[in-house]
């Protein structure tokens, strides 16, 4: 049963990884592939714990838990519940191996990958974040005229307004093209709170 579990971690451990390569690529559903990977390693967190395996239980539920917090960090939602519950797991899951003195290679490995992703990408600028994940291999990047608007807000909040100008420039050419009138009238929005410098708000 610890070999299908384990088996069974691995795999969710990839699928979350899956989703994450994804969302440089900006393809569809990498955030739903990135949360289904999350949720089965919890789950099998919870499975261990049934079974008495409280080390590899810890280790994954601490995994899952830093997986919730990538997906905030590449989707630029709110952090701070996110992280206070990462760190939270993790200190009990040291202090935990500590006393019991075990290590579990495959659970720690996995974990700590997704702890150093998630810092190295915090560790970003917005801007480059966000040009990194969405936009530097966004095949489709020519017509995605939602992501240079986008950049040009986190261009903006960084203080790089001449850059974040051309950014919003571009998003209003390609979304002229589109006959998008909706989002035609977001991004002069945008562009008009970008000269005045008074945006506040993405939307």
């Amino acid at each position: 049963m610890h070999r299908i579990l384990n088996s069974a971690f691995l795999l969710f451990f990839l699928v979350h990884a899956l989703g994450f390569v994804l969302k440089f690529f900006r393809t569809p559903f990498h955030t739903i592939v990135m949360a289904m990977g999350a949720i089965g390693i919890l789950i099998i967190g919870l499975l261990y714990f049934i079974k008495k395996d409280k080390e590899r239980g810890v280790l994954s539920l601490t995994t899952s838990a830093w997986c919730l917090y990538l997906i905030s960090v590449v989707k630029f939602l709110p952090q701070k519940y996110f992280l206070i519950a990462a760190v939270i797991m993790t200190v009990i899951t040291v202090l935990y191996l500590v006393k019991k003195k075990k290590l579990v290679r495959l659970q720690t490995f996995a974990g700590g990958l997704i702890f150093l992703t998630a810092i190295t990408m915090v560790a970003q600028p917005q801007d480059e974040r966000y040009y990194l994940l969405n936009i530097k291999y966004n095949y489709h990047i020519e017509q995605d005229y939602w992501a240079w608007d986008k950049y040009s807000w986190f261009l903006y909040l960084d203080g790089k307004k001449e850059e974040a100008q051309q950014a919003n420039d571009r998003a209003m050419s390609i979304v002229i093209k589109s006959g998008d009138e909706a989002m035609k009238k977001l991004i002069a929005d945008h562009q008009a709170k970008l000269k005045s410098n008074d945006w506040h708000r993405f939307k």
